[in-house]
């Protein structure tokens, strides 16, 4: 029981994964390999703001939906 009460502390209350190497990660289906193998993966995901081919700001999260990103990233870049 102490056991799972540590993964559940270290995943929070807004994700239900995390990788064992990075705890900050997310596992996220990623594209399909040569062999049409799509797999979990811990990764993250990048936001990128462009204007004029120049990037104005970037947002990283450990959200695996571009839904929850969208308006951190748009909020921020007005700021600048």
């Amino acid at each position: 029981m102490l056991k799972y009460k540590e993964h559940f502390k270290i995943m929070g209350s807004d994700r239900n994964s995390y990788s064992k190497t990075d705890i900050e990660a997310t596992f996220m289906r990623m594209k399909d390999d040569h062999m049409k193998n799509g797999q979990l993966k811990p990764a993250y995901n990048v936001q990128i703001a462009v204007e004029n081919y120049f990037i104005i700001n970037t947002y990283i999260s450990n959200d695996r939906t571009d839904y929850n990103t969208l308006i951190p990233i748009l909020k921020n870049t007005r700021h600048h």
